[in-house]
């Protein structure tokens, strides 16, 4: 299945691998073949596929505050 859950194929491993390149899957879409009792992640079959690991996935930034930091304001005698 694609990002838009739509089923698509059938599709050769080549092409799989392809779309896996380019954005269109990812580990999560779900795929299918004779043999299988139920559809599963791609991740699952990327050594059958010849894919290699799947790369790791950019680092999480950390999420901003829940409430920005107050600026003090500076008095007269400080300035």
């Amino acid at each position: 299945m694609d990002r838009g859950q739509n089923r698509q194929g059938p599709v050769d491993g080549t092409a799989l691998a392809e779309a896996l390149r380019q954005g269109q899957l990812d580990d999560t879409s779900l795929v299918w073949r004779e043999g299988l009792a139920q559809w599963s992640p791609l991740g699952q079959f990327r050594e059958e596929l010849g894919l290699g690991a799947a790369a790791n996935p950019p680092p999480r930034l950390p999420r901003p505050p829940l409430h920005p930091p107050r600026l003090r304001k500076r008095s007269a005698a400080a300035a």
